[in-house]
C-alpha cells in the first residue's frame, strides 16, 4: 500500500494505524480489553470516518475489514478495492519476520471467525493450533470472501513488480520524466467522469473543451455535461479533423477561442480527440498566456497508447510534421476504452501497431499476447 501509495503521489493511511491512534492503545491490548467485537467496531467507526473524507488515498485494510457487509458497502462506494492474494507459505514466511503482533494469528482466545466450526467437535474448541494451523484456518473460513473480490493480485511477486501490476489493475498511473510528473487514468465510462477529475485536481474555469469535428459529434455533449454538472463553465472548439489541419493557422484559431471563452492563467484547456487533437490543445495550451493547464482525454487508440503520453505538444509546417511545439504535460490523461467502440477498423489497426511495436520495444510478455493475438 505505501508503495503504491509512493508511485501515484497519493496519501497512504494504515487503517490498523488510524484505529490505534482514534482508541489510544496497540491493537492487541484493544483484543485483550474488548475481544475481538470490540476491535470490528473500532475498525468501522475508523473505516467510516476514512470515508467521510473526500481526499484522495491509498488505504490499507486488515484481511478481516470487509468480512462485515456493511463495511464492505462502504469501501466500495467510496473508492476502489483491490484485494491482495498470497499463498499460505508466503504468508507464513511474511508474518515470521513482522515484529507486530497478530491476535487471531498468535492469540489463543476464540475468533469470529471460527464461531460458524465450534459445533464439529469439542476438540476444535478446545485446541490451541499452532500459528500456521490458525493461519490456516483463518483462509479456509475467509476462501469464499477473499475470492468474491473482482479486482484480485497475486501478491508473491517482488514489491516493484507488484505495484506496477496494481497500478495496471486501477487503471491509474503516474508518469514522470518531461516536464511536471502527471496522472494517468484508464477508466470505463471516465467521460462522464471529467468534471470530477477537475475538481480532484483543483482546476478552474472556465474550461475550453477542443475537439474536432468527428470526435466533437460524438462524445462533446457528454463531457460538457459532465464539466458543467461539477459548476465549470465549459464551452466547446470544435476544429477541423485531420492531419491537413494541424497548422499553426488552426493554433490560432485556438488561441482566438480561448480569448473569447475567457481562458486565463488559471483556467483549463481539455483536448479531446486523437493524437492531432492532443497535439494541436497542448501546443495551444503551452504558448497561451505563456502555459494553461490543460487536461488530454485521448479516443483514438494510437493517442491513448502512444500520442497522450510525454507531453509532446506541437503542429505542422508545410516543410514537414511537428517542426513547431513544446514540451507541455497534461495534468492528466483521461483515457476512456468506450470511445474505442466508435473507432474505423484501420485505426484501430494503426494503434495495435502501435502497442506490438512498445512490446516490441520493451515489454516481451505484451509482445506475446500480441504474437498468440489474444489483444482485444
Amino acid at each position: 500500500g505505501r508503495a503504491l501509495a509512493e508511485a501515484l503521489n497519493l496519501p497512504f493511511l494504515d487503517l490498523d494505524a488510524e484505529i490505534e491512534s482514534r482508541e489510544g492503545m496497540p491493537i492487541p491490548q484493544i483484543f485483550a480489553a474488548r475481544g475481538e467485537s470490540g476491535f470490528r467496531q473500532a475498525e468501522r467507526a475508523a473505516l467510516a470516518a476514512v470515508c467521510r473524507d473526500p481526499q484522495e488515498r491509498v488505504v490499507a485494510l486488515g484481511g478481516g475489514a470487509l468480512l462485515d457487509e456493511r463495511n464492505r458497502t462502504l469501501a466500495e462506494a467510496h473508492g476502489t478495492v483491490l484485494l491482495l492474494h498470497a499463498s499460505l507459505e508466503t504468508l507464513a514466511a511474511r508474518l515470521a519476520e513482522d515484529a507486530n503482533v497478530r491476535p487471531l494469528v498468535e492469540g489463543g482466545q476464540r475468533t469470529m471467525d471460527d464461531r460458524p466450526r465450534m459445533a464439529d467437535g469439542a476438540r476444535q474448541a478446545t485446541e490451541e493450533p499452532p500459528e500456521r494451523q490458525r493461519l490456516a484456518h483463518l483462509l479456509a473460513m475467509r476462501k469464499a470472501h477473499y475470492d468474491s473480490f473482482p479486482l484480485r493480485l497475486e501478491s508473491d511477486a517482488p514489491l516493484a513488480e507488484l505495484v506496477w501490476r496494481a497500478q495496471a489493475a486501477l487503471g491509474r498511473f503516474r508518469v514522470t520524466g518531461m516536464g511536471a510528473p502527471y496522472a494517468v487514468r484508464v477508466q470505463a465510462g471516465g467521460l462522464d467522469s471529467l468534471g470530477e477529475h477537475l475538481t480532484r485536481l483543483g482546476l478552474r474555469g472556465p474550461v475550453a473543451l477542443v475537439t474536432d469535428e468527428n470526435v466533437g459529434a460524438l462524445y462533446a455533449r457528454r463531457a460538457l455535461e459532465s464539466l458543467q454538472s461539477r459548476g465549470f463553465p465549459a464551452q466547446a472548439v470544435v476544429i477541423p479533423a485531420g492531419e491537413a489541419h494541424k497548422t499553426l493557422e488552426t493554433v490560432t484559431r485556438l488561441w482566438e477561442a480561448f480569448l473569447r471563452i475567457g481562458v486565463e492563467r488559471g483556467s483549463t484547456v481539455v483536448a479531446l480527440g486523437g493524437g492531432v487533437v492532443g497535439d494541436l490543445t497542448g501546443f495551444a495550451a503551452a504558448t497561451f498566456l505563456r502555459g494553461v493547464p490543460w487536461v488530454n482525454v485521448p479516443t483514438s487508440l494510437l493517442a491513448m497508447v502512444d500520442a497522450s503520453l510525454g507531453g509532446k505538444t506541437g503542429a505542422d509546417l508545410p516543410q514537414g510534421k511537428n517542426l513547431i511545439g513544446a514540451f507541455h504535460a497534461p495534468r492528466l490523461v483521461l483515457a476512456d476504452p468506450e470511445t474505442l467502440s466508435t473507432l474505423p477498423e484501420a485505426e484501430m489497426r494503426n494503434g495495435m501497431a502501435e502497442v506490438i511495436k512498445h512490446g516490441v520495444i520493451g515489454d516481451p510478455a505484451l509482445f506475446e499476447i500480441a504474437r498468440q493475438g489474444r489483444l482485444p
